[in-house]
């Protein structure tokens, strides 16, 4: 939905530029197309404060959905480059927690085709306790239907913990201070939601 707001913005400031610059020669009191662009970049009613949170919340979102696409990639690839995940996005208690899982697949040699899809992503939770450090938590409803599991040999297997084909993952992603990065710091599924 906010995507979608963005883009009506975008457009909107466009024609008001293209009409901006028709006008511009016969009113020399116009706004310049490079003023009209510093303001739409602007978001109405928001505050310095308000647009810093919705800055961290855009990065976060960001990173995120490259997480997404690297662990789908991983996956995809039979889990060899797991460390990868760990190094660039998990936190320690995700290391911990999906590290050796990731592991046992790849010296099994499973892989996955597809992907878990993002049907929707909402923003639940917001804190910044100190300067540059700053936790978001975002709730999606994910679609498996196109994500399938495969040994070796390329059998098709069960999804792991009976995956429901739509179902609701809380994520939370952390920054890590002002010289540091965010990291996803939990990634829980609730199969008993589905969306």
């Amino acid at each position: 939905m906010r995507r979608t707001r963005t883009a009506g913005v975008v457009l909107l400031a466009l024609t008001v530029a293209g009409t901006v610059a028709a006008c511009a020669d016969d009113d020399p009191g116009a706004a310049t197309l490079a003023e009209l662009q510093a303001s739409a970049g602007a978001t109405p009613g928001l505050s310095a404060e308000e647009r810093a949170k919705q800055d961290e919340i855009d990065e976060a979102e960001g990173v995120l959905a490259e997480f997404r696409e690297l662990e789908s990639a991983v996956a995809n690839d039979g889990y060899a480059d797991w460390a990868q995940l760990s190094m660039d996005y998990w936190g320690a208690d995700l290391a911990e927690a999906y590290g050796p899982w990731y592991r046992e697949m790849a010296e099994k040699g499973w892989y996955t085709t597809g992907e878990a899809e993002q049907v929707s992503l909402e923003t639940t939770d917001y804190d910044a306790r100190d300067d540059g450090f700053h936790e978001v938590e975002f709730t999606t409803c994910l679609d498996t239907s196109g994500l399938r599991m495969h040994d070796k040999d390329g059998s098709e297997m069960p999804l792991p913990n009976d995956t429901a084909e739509r179902y609701v993952n809380v994520y939370t992603l952390e920054h890590q201070g002002q010289e540091g990065s965010w990291r996803v710091t939990d990634s829980a599924a609730r199969m008993d939601e589905s969306c």
